[in-house]
């Protein structure tokens, strides 16, 4: 986040200047590995670093001839809100202070000349700034929430809750405490916040996915920069009973928004909701640098301006697990354990041509790989032995403001996505690679306050070679399963305009969206229109209504199950909220949906089932359709608090029913994730100005055991029903301890972490081991989930 220091010497003239700052094991077992793996660690951290400052409190103060004043106060960059229990102290002349209920601080006897003044607390970033101290001085400090001090630009908003996307739309989003506190210790997965959200349902802890109102993840666009991305993880591609982590890395992360409903016109191609994940610049003051250790690797992160002009930024992280050692370690069989490791690098360059121009490059690269090696002679034919994934993400970005009320950025942008996946005799099970390239363009012009036109175009080249094999046991050779190499161009524009009346309690929104899919010719029409009333300075009423469309995939069009003749899916898209802010730091809102979908592709002959009593299996060749309808409607409810001080977090409720039907054959079922009911749960609580507690509580009916089964006491059967059991309930306790500790030149923090606290058992079912043809029972491959698990993790920032 950004850091700004305003100082005010007391002089009788009061001048003002604004200087810029700048798969499972036991819990026991775990902490056991810990605490040998990282108390050298800790040691020698504490001969670096030398002592703490309450041992350098100890030594004698030197005389000054002269004493001034140091007073002021600290306050949230974003929302202005003054923070108590910071900690404000002049290090090398061993004095500090802690911030009062209304930010304020004061030390009264400061020795005249050059200091370095220290703020932060627990959740915040690390301020330094060197003052020339020669008489009374007051100094307002905006500090920042995150992993490193950035750039001198804040943009503070009027209200916590104000939101990221403009126009109107449902949206939450996550500050910086909420999304280091959310990810975990454990993955320290950014991603993964998105879980804790309201109306996010996610039942598998392996996995970064989540569904939403009824929707996959398949349907949910994540846009990193304004890029839309498809599968940026590391991850073993291909398989069913994969986990997955983010590539990201959340100290590039500027902000998260989650539009749960009826998204903006500017996304397109995916049919429920939008994941938008904004990277921040470099620090263009000083240079900073941060490590981490997390409960699955370490990395490295570190910034700083370029040459004395300070107008370029570089922003430089990386990570490199240590899951596949950990595994390893902790395995009770080590001979035979599984190995996956992972590594990423990512950075940004940013340079400020002028005070009206800026450029900005980013790449992001990934890469990921497992190794079965240690139980090659339990691995079949159609068993990989060793599998890769990459990815890559290159972005430049041009941005312009040519006119006060307007902007325009321009980027080009490229992403690769490929995996290779090897059998133990070598044979290729997988290959395949996807490509994105593409050019993108946004313009807003804001002319009056009752006027907003936002605009945009894009142009994309996706390509994608796959090519998936298995070996037959009848034929006793490998069979192509897919194979199949295609490219396309989809262009898109969108056009949307806002029009505020009656001194900003009226908003009206019309405008829409336009797509074309190069490889069918298909072209797609999408309106979107919203009115939002102001009836009170606390109550706002808004409601929404919006067209979304997804273009099938290559592997949908020349897969297994391909149909070259696949359209669009389509869905219609109704919200109403209302949102009551019962003071600046606390809402209660409520919100209700209601999506109408249709031409969604879908086979019943794509998986295993009963027709008229015989067993059926799958089918190859121009099998997958245009053919299901269906909706998903619902009502959300979520109390939040969102504040500086004490008590932040939220609570929501979510119910929903999402049901389909399959035209063609007239079969019936619910969605694939259909949750009826979903609890979300966070909070966090800064005790002092070294001490933060947290919790989060997740709580899900759970999804339907996908596919044709019925159940028979114990056991397991085929039926010609589909999706007629569940997985049992899912829930889940986290508690978190965050202290950090001050010393001469940087600040350390430590995390604790008990995850699935009250030790409930949790489990997924990932498909099916085997069948009996007989009597069509089939043993379903289900896996338990995290136990109750203890985790320790330590972040230096210096």
């Amino acid at each position: 986040m950004h850091s700004w220091l305003k100082i005010t010497c007391r002089r009788s003239s009061r001048k003002r200047a604004k200087v810029p700052a700048e798969s499972c094991v036991s819990g026991s077992r775990l902490l056991s590995l810990f605490l040998e793996v990282h108390v050298g660690l800790f040691v020698l951290l504490a001969v670096v670093i030398g002592p703490s400052r309450d041992s350098l409190a100890q030594e004698p103060r030197p005389s000054v001839p002269k004493l001034v004043a140091l007073r002021g106060r600290v306050v949230d960059a974003r929302t202005g809100e003054p923070i108590s229990k910071a900690l404000v102290s002049l290090r090398a002349l061993n004095l500090e202070t802690v911030t009062g209920p209304d930010g304020r601080f004061l030390l009264p006897a400061v020795p005249v000349g050059t200091s370095d003044v220290y703020v932060t607390t627990v959740g915040y970033g690390l301020l330094r700034k060197k003052l020339n101290l020669q008489e009374d001085v007051e100094l307002e400090i905006q500090l920042g929430q995150g992993a490193l001090k950035v750039a001198e630009e804040i943009t503070v908003t009027a209200s916590p809750f104000d939101p990221i996307e403009p126009g109107i739309v449902s949206e939450h989003t996550l500050d910086q405490n909420e999304l280091k506190n959310l990810a975990g210790v454990l993955l320290d997965d950014p991603l993964r916040s998105i879980q804790s959200l309201p109306g996010v349902a996610s039942g598998d802890d392996f996995r970064a996915q989540f569904a939403i109102r009824g929707f996959g993840f398949d349907r949910v666009g994540l846009y990193l920069d304004g890029v839309l991305t498809r599968s940026p993880f590391h991850t073993v591609r291909d398989i069913q009973d994969e986990g997955s982590l983010t590539i990201l890395n959340g100290d590039l992360v500027e902000s998260v928004s989650f539009l749960s409903g009826s998204p903006p016109s500017k996304y397109g191609d995916r049919l429920a909701a939008v994941v938008n994940v904004a990277t921040r610049d470099g620090n263009r003051q000083e240079t900073s640098h941060r490590a981490n250790v997390s409960g699955s690797g370490l990395s490295w992160a570190s910034e700083g301006p370029v040459g004395s002009s300070k107008q370029t930024s570089w922003l430089v992280s990386a990570r490199k697990s240590y899951l596949d050692w950990l595994i390893k370690k902790l395995s009770e069989d080590p001979d035979t354990a599984s190995a996956f490791g992972f590594s990423d690098v990512q950075g940004k360059l940013s340079h400020r041509v002028s005070d009206r121009q800026q450029l900005h490059l980013m790449a992001l690269i990934g890469f990921s790989g497992a190794d079965e090696s240690r139980r090659r002679q339990q691995l079949g034919p159609n068993s990989f032995l060793k599998a890769q994934a990459d990815t890559q993400l290159f972005n430049l970005a041009w941005r312009f403001a040519p006119a006060a009320g307007v902007w325009i950025q321009s980027s080009l942008f490229h992403t690769q996505e490929t995996a290779l996946n090897r059998n133990r005799d070598g044979e290729v099970l997988f290959d395949a690679a996807y490509k994105q390239s593409g050019v993108r363009i946004d313009a807003a012009r804001q002319w009056s306050q009752a006027h907003r036109l936002e605009a945009g175009f894009l142009a994309r080249h996706l390509k994608e070679v796959a090519l998936q094999r298995r070996f037959d046991f009848q034929l006793n050779r490998f069979l192509n399963r897919n194979a199949y190499r295609s490219s396309a161009w989809q262009p898109g524009g969108y056009l949307q305009h806002t029009w505020s009346v009656f001194q900003n309690r009226l908003a009206l929104l019309g405008g829409g969206r336009v797509d074309r899919f190069g490889e069918n010719g298909e072209t797609v029409w999408l309106p979107r229109v919203g009115v939002s009333l102001a009836v009170s300075q606390r109550l706002k009423l808004s409601a929404t209504y919006s067209q979304q469309a997804q273009f099938p995939d290559f592997s949908e069009l020349y897969g297994e199950f391909r149909h070259p003749e696949l359209r669009a899916e389509r869905a219609s898209h109704w919200n109403v909220v209302a949102e009551h802010q019962w003071s600046e730091k606390m809402r209660f809102r409520i919100e209700g949906y209601d999506v109408k979908v249709r031409r969604l592709i879908f086979s019943p002959f794509t998986e295993f089932r009963l027709v008229n009593g015989v067993l059926t299996g799958p089918c190859t060749g121009n099998v997958l359709r245009n053919g299901v309808h269906g909706y998903s409607r619902g009502v959300e409810l979520m109390l939040q608090r969102r504040s500086a001080n004490k008590l932040s977090g939220w609570l929501s409720y979510n119910y929903g029913v999402a049901r389909f039907t399959d035209d063609p054959s007239g079969l019936r079922f619910a969605a694939d994730f259909d949750q009826k009911h979903t609890v979300n749960l966070y909070g966090s609580y800064r005790l002092t100005q070294s001490l933060n507690v947290s919790s989060k509580y997740r709580y899900g009916s759970n999804f339907p055991i996908m596919g044709f089964f019925r159940q028979q006491g114990s056991a397991y059967f085929l039926s010609d029903q589909r999706n007629r059991l569940r997985v049992p309930s899912y829930s889940r306790l986290d508690l978190r301890v965050n202290k950090s500790f001050h010393f001469d030149r940087l600040k350390m923090t430590l995390y604790g972490e008990l995850l699935n606290a009250t030790s409930r058992a949790n489990y997924r079912f990932t498909g099916i081991n085997s069948i009996r043809a007989a009597t069509g029972e089939v043993r379903l491959a289900r896996d338990s989930i995290l136990p109750i698990l203890p985790i320790g993790g330590l972040t230096v920032e210096f």
